[in-house]
């Protein structure tokens, strides 16, 4: 095998190639090094009255299980009544076409497929 690749080299070297588009290296480092930080997001008044609340009903809920015996009973009802809720046909039919409607939507691209170009000799 010939693994000398001066001739090949050589050749790539010797190409013309193409001047890159005025403000490239700008724009490249604006975007990169010169880039503004990033904002740091915030929660609403509403996301942590949501959040708040969401733990104050598990904390609550947690609470009942473990002193009251019979609320405990009453979850696993509930739970095992919504299990047999699920694995009937008509329900695991209907959760199969929502959950494949849901699949086709979130695959579909509403976006046109074009490549921007930066300069004009496109």
């Amino acid at each position: 095998m010939n693994y000398e690749y001066d001739e090949i080299d050589r050749a790539l070297f010797a190409l013309p190639l193409e001047e890159p588009p005025k403000g490239l290296r700008q724009s490249i480092l604006a975007l990169t090094v010169h880039a503004p930080s990033a904002a740091e997001e915030r929660i609403d008044w509403w996301e942590s009255l949501a959040i708040g609340l969401g733990l104050a009903l598990a904390a609550f809920l947690a609470w009942s299980v473990v002193t009251n015996p019979a609320f405990g009973a009453q979850i696993v009802a509930a739970l095992m009544t919504f299990g047999r809720a699920l694995s009937e046909p008509p329900m695991l039919a209907a959760l199969t076409a929502g959950c494949s409607a849901v699949v086709w939507v979130s695959l579909m691209t509403f976006r046109p497929a074009r490549v921007e170009v930066r300069s004009n000799r496109a």
